[in-house]
């Protein structure tokens, strides 16, 4: 059998037997390969009359209503213990917190710079759930999957490790990155929580770029490491070394500027200066990883201590002076950073806003009448209820009001309101 969670469902009696009738935001936790079976069964064997025999295979579902507040929670554990047979990564399980899916939306719509000569600019497609990328144009025609990689093209896809792995790097943990995917994304996965709760505005548009820009940064920097005369191995050691250590150079020596994420993002590229740097850079950085003073023998485990990157940032490097000159001036940094806060702010509220209008008027009615029974919601509380139904009226809520109102069915949701 399969099991199952949704966050909401309607059923009635057919036939004298309860039946599901409506279900919403269904998510199997376990079950996947049974049900790719049968779809794939009945996408694929359409000869062997696979519809009808399908028709006669009934599969057992345990579903549990969960609420969207205790969803977050309650989901990764039903899918961490209920699959005994295939180990689920915390990758996997945390691909529904609101920071992937924010990322995911951002994803789908910005569009990055066309460079090359290109009339068309490219996205930059974050696979949240294992998969996704393929399911988009499993369906396509051979055109429509052309025009599809076109747009989202192969080599700009990145998942949830490689995300934590860049991370990692711009933000001082080499160490960590090359402790391998998980290890990397149990990091990046407890400061983005820890983050999420303080304000998640910091995860904007300008976010998502920058995180472009880490990738663009890892992949020239894999490339241009794979092509120096002495390199042999450890390239990923390498490379997580080199990028980490020079924007660590930066901060120590040039404290009033900053590595122009911005500007990687315009170019989807690195300047000269940025290809010269990472050259003289890592072939430092190898001879430190390989040096026979080292407290491990083995190189790969040695990057992964962080006694190594300690003493990494006491090797003294030098930067090119064509390097220095593009870095970005770190009062303009700020700027940009507390302006996407702004923009994002205003597309959290908007969104709320959306959130309550779409909730329908009828679900809010049905608020006050189980607090009648349940009397949970004080008397402002309900006031704010109100708000809403007046929506019926043409009543737009406000900003902060609508704010306040989804804080209030949360709250009622908290105690046992099942919309």
């Amino acid at each position: 059998g399969i099991a199952a969670t949704a966050s909401n469902i309607k059923t009635k009696i057919i036939n004298g037997v309860l039946s599901i009738e409506e279900i919403t935001s269904l998510q199997i936790v376990n079950g996947g390969q049974t049900t790719a079976s049968l779809a794939m069964a009945l996408l694929n064997d359409k000869k062997d009359k696979s519809e009808e025999c399908i028709k006669n295979i009934f599969v057992p579902m345990k579903l549990s209503v969960v609420s969207a507040e205790k969803a977050k929670d309650l989901i990764p554990n039903i899918s961490r213990y209920a699959n005994s047979q295939n180990k689920v990564s915390e990758a996997d399980l945390w691909s529904n917190h609101p920071f992937h899916i924010r990322m995911e939306e951002f994803s789908r719509r910005v569009i990055a710079p066309a460079v090359n000569g290109n009339q068309y600019g490219t996205r930059w497609y974050y696979e949240r759930a294992n998969g996704q990328y393929k399911q988009e144009t499993y369906k396509c025609t051979p055109n429509e999957k052309k025009k599809f990689e076109m747009l989202n093209p192969p080599s700009q896809l990145f998942k949830k490790v490689d995300l934590a792995k860049y991370w990692n790097i711009v933000n001082l943990h080499p160490d960590v990155a090359s402790a391998g995917g998980q290890k990397a994304f149990s990091k990046f996965a407890t400061y983005i929580s820890g983050q999420w709760e303080k304000d998640d505005t910091i995860f904007n548009q300008s976010f998502f770029e920058d995180i472009v820009a880490s990738a663009i940064l890892f992949k020239k920097a894999d490339k241009i490491v794979k092509n120096q005369p002495w390199y042999n191995s450890y390239k990923a050691n390498i490379v997580a070394y080199t990028l980490s250590k020079i924007i660590y150079t930066v901060k120590e020596k040039y404290p009033n500027y900053t590595i122009s994420y911005h500007d990687i993002w315009l170019k989807q590229d690195l300047s000269n200066e940025w290809y010269r740097q990472i050259a003289s850079t890592s072939k430092i950085m190898y001879e430190f990883l390989i040096d026979d003073k080292r407290d491990v023998e083995n190189v790969t485990e040695w990057a992964k201590r962080e006694r190594c990157w300690e003493r990494a940032k006491e090797l003294d490097i030098e930067l090119n002076k064509e390097f220095i000159d593009s870095l970005q001036n770190k009062d303009e940094t700020e700027r940009i950073k507390k302006d996407s806060k702004k923009e994002q702010k205003l597309v959290n509220e908007i969104n709320t806003t959306v959130e309550v209008v779409n909730f329908g008027t009828e679900n809010w009615r049905y608020l006050i009448e189980w607090n009648n029974s349940h009397g949970v919601l004080n008397e402002q509380e309900l006031s704010f209820i109100k708000v809403a139904i007046d929506i019926e009226k043409g009543k737009v809520p406000s900003d902060k009001q609508s704010k306040r109102i989804m804080q209030v069915l949360n709250r009622a949701r908290e105690e046992g309101f099942p919309k």
